[in-house]
């Protein structure tokens, strides 16, 4: 019979897996949230909307506001849809650069 073995130590290669290992989840989380935060912003209106209206005068007016108005105020669906699409592509432009900085794979 073998004498019982007690727990090992952690060596120096676990250990760095470990660590990469927490530290790759941090990043995919921070990113995500970078992504989602960017996205939930560029698309804020409800809020402003109610409150406000854009006014008073033009102070509070964002682009999603702007677009609103376009589209359905004044008719110009063509033109509300230009910065609606001007919109996403600017959210994911962002979001791919966010990718890109953290190193995050698709």
């Amino acid at each position: 019979m073998s004498a019982a073995v007690g727990p090992t130590p952690l060596r120096r290669d676990s250990q760095r897996g470990l660590v990469g290992g927490v530290l790759a989840g941090l990043v995919a989380g921070i990113a995500t949230d970078l992504v989602l935060i960017t996205l939930a912003t560029l698309s804020d209106f409800t809020l402003v909307w109610v409150m406000t209206a854009g006014g008073p005068g033009f102070k509070t007016q964002l682009l999603t506001i702007y677009t609103y108005q376009q589209a359905f105020k004044f008719y110009e669906l063509g033109y509300g849809t230009a910065i609606s699409l001007l919109i996403l592509a600017v959210g994911a432009v962002l979001s791919l650069l966010y990718l890109r900085i953290l190193r995050i794979e698709l």
